[in-house]
């Protein structure tokens, strides 16, 4: 570690403390006339931060990551970590109570193998428990990684459960045309067109507010509700491309326009209320979030470009779209499959014809 010299005179070392969530480092600054005394300052820090991580156990070092951590991390990703802090100590008190450095290969498999197979953990709204997902358990060990990577740690390597391949669920256009007249007239109304037409996020939705978000048809999407703590917050978007500015038909804005506000919803609202909404309409059980998978079939079926499928849909990467695609494109060969066998029928009944 060394001093810098500023502009000012001063001198500046800096106390790196890792990386955050996104890549970004955790540092901080310490200034001071005397160079040497600034390293000292941050050489101070930076011990302090490492004494705790040499004698801690898992639990310790997990707390003290949530202690540093909470101003990098955002809402949503803080409350899963929570979450998984909780289930963790909950039911591995004795694999939380070992210390980090002689956290083994074998451990990480033992406890990622009983939570496959063995019943538990749970999830604290369950009545009856079940092995987790294995998509579940790789979210217990990103926050494991995480926690190992603050404290200057790999984590050992192991054998990372298969994710099952599930099916992905596109609505259809007669079936988005009832649930549009299902719910006219109704708080979920609006939503629902913002999501299949937008395609926005249940977050972006609620934490729209008209007409500051608002400039003719084109919507400004800059913030998303989320929750932290058990409390909704208005928050930045966690990415980049989810900031973005989307056109939508002159009806929908018609309706919000009307109603002089976009939802009073909450996401936990709006996903608590649709289920009831599928069974009254007569639809078919599917998530409200597919609503989006719904848009992207649509604008990729008009030929639109992936680049402005994914500014729209506030995407940084293709893999949703490749998703969606796969899909529909399972439907297509089916037809295709059909088409073919029906001119091979044809072909093979006019050739028995003429022997007849």
């Amino acid at each position: 570690m060394k001093a810098t010299k500023l502009p000012s005179g001063n001198y500046r070392a800096i106390a790196y403390l890792g990386k955050d969530e996104n890549g970004k480092p955790i540092q901080k600054s310490f200034t001071s006339p005397d160079p040497k005394h600034a390293v000292a300052l941050a050489s101070t820090y930076v011990d302090k931060h490492r004494v705790v991580v040499d004698k801690g156990s898992l639990l310790v070092v997990m707390q003290k990551f949530f202690h540093d951590r909470e101003p990098y991390l955002s809402p949503t990703t803080y409350d899963d970590y929570k979450s998984r802090y909780r289930m963790l100590k909950r039911y591995y008190p004795a694999f939380c109570k070992t210390n980090i450095h002689t956290i083994s290969a074998d451990d990480i498999r033992h406890i990622t193998s009983d939570m496959v197979t063995v019943k538990q953990p749970r999830h604290r709204m369950q009545k009856t428990p079940r092995a987790l997902k294995p998509k579940t358990v790789k979210n217990y060990i990103g926050f494991l990684s995480s926690v190992f990577t603050y404290a200057g740690l790999t984590l050992p390597d192991y054998e990372i459960p298969e994710g099952e391949q599930t099916d992905i669920y596109v609505p259809t256009d007669a079936e988005i045309q009832v649930l549009i007249e299902a719910t006219r007239d109704t708080d979920m109304f609006v939503p629902i067109l913002l999501a299949a037409f937008g395609p926005l996020r249940r977050g972006e939705i609620c934490a729209l507010t008209y007409p500051r978000d608002f400039d003719g048809n084109v919507i400004h999407v800059k913030y998303a509700m989320a929750k932290k703590d058990n409390k909704f917050i208005i928050k930045t978007p966690k990415n980049k491309t989810s900031n973005r500015f989307i056109q939508m038909p002159s009806w929908v804005i018609s309706e919000i326009e009307t109603a002089e506000r976009v939802t009073d919803l909450t996401p936990d609202n709006i996903t608590q209320k649709f289920p009831h909404i599928l069974r009254r309409a007569g639809l078919p059980k599917f998530r409200f979030h597919d609503l989006r998978h719904y848009c992207v079939s649509t604008l990729h079926a008009q030929g639109i470009p992936d680049a402005y499928i994914m500014q729209r849909g506030g995407w940084a990467t293709d893999a949703v779209l490749k998703r969606v695609y796969r899909h529909t494109l399972a439907d297509q060969i089916q037809i295709n499959a059909n088409r073919a066998i029906a001119h091979f029928d044809k072909i093979y009944l006019s050739a028995r014809d003429e022997n007849s």
